[in-house]
C-alpha cells in the first residue's frame, strides 16, 4: 500500500499519426428546422430547400407520421372540448320542464325597438 502512495499518475496523451485518417464527426445544422424540403422521386432523396442539405428520408417520413397522429390527438381533444360546450347550448323551459337546444340567438324587445 505504501508503493500506492508514491505513485503519481501522468495523464499523457499519445501523439497522432500523421498518416491516419482524422475522427469521423457527426456535425448537426440546428440553425435549419429544414421545414421546406424538395422530394427527388426518381433518385429517391429528400433535400432541404432552405439550406440544401441531403436529408434521410425515413427521418422525413417519421416527422410527418408524428406530425399526422400529433394532428390526430389535437382533433380528437377538439372534439372532447365541443361535446362539452354542446351541453351547455341546452336550457330547461321554465314553464313546461322540457330541455331544449339553443339553435338561434334570442332577440329581446331592445333589438326588435331599433328597427
Amino acid at each position: 500500500m505504501a508503493d500506492e502512495d508514491n505513485v503519481h499518475k501522468l495523464r499523457v496523451r499519445a501523439k497522432p499519426d500523421p498518416n491516419s485518417k482524422p475522427p469521423v464527426r457527426a456535425v448537426r445544422n440546428f440553425k435549419c428546422k429544414h421545414h421546406n424540403i424538395l422530394v427527388d422521386e426518381m433518385r429517391s432523396e429528400v433535400e432541404c430547400a432552405d439550406c440544401g442539405e441531403l436529408l434521410n428520408p425515413i427521418a422525413i417520413l417519421a416527422r410527418f407520421a408524428n406530425q399526422d397522429d400529433n394532428l390526430y390527438w389535437r382533433r380528437e381533444a377538439l372534439r372532447k372540448e365541443v361535446d362539452s360546450y354542446e351541453d351547455r347550448l341546452r336550457f330547461k323551459c321554465g314553464s313546461c320542464g322540457q330541455v331544449n337546444n339553443i339553435t338561434k340567438p334570442l332577440r329581446t324587445r331592445a333589438l326588435e325597438d331599433r328597427k
